[in-house]
């Protein structure tokens, strides 16, 4: 396997972890939003309220997360910048990252009737 098929690989992996954090991100949004508009239906302001920030929140943190991500991995590239390695290092940083978001999305957000898996 040459280095191009490496670069090319860990670049396909890190494009499916992406795929994956962006259902789950959608699909946990969705289910924020049906919360609020729940909230609204029953002229429940409190928990109105409550829902709009924590969506409000989420979408910040997720924001900040994607410059995180941006920033971790870009460092890491940088430690071999030129070679020909960087991009699977930049790739494989992309994928463990993205992997450790969903890992913590679902671990924040998910109970026992909200499961994030993107099928539901």
């Amino acid at each position: 396997m040459t280095q191009y098929d490496i670069n090319q690989c860990t670049l396909k992996e890190y494009h499916k972890a992406e795929a994956h954090l962006n259902a789950i991100y959608a699909k946990l949004l969705a289910l924020m939003g049906q919360d609020f508009a729940r909230a609204r239906q029953r002229n429940d302001s409190e928990l109105e309220t409550f829902d709009k920030t924590a969506l409000r929140k989420l979408r910040e943190v997720q924001g900040i997360w994607l410059q995180y991500r941006s920033h971790e991995c870009g460092a890491a590239e940088q430690q071999i910048d030129g070679g020909s390695m960087s991009p699977a290092v930049w790739a494989e940083c992309m994928t463990e990252v993205t992997n450790d978001r969903i890992k913590e999305l679902k671990h924040d957000y998910e109970t026992p009737d909200r499961t994030l898996n993107e099928a539901n």
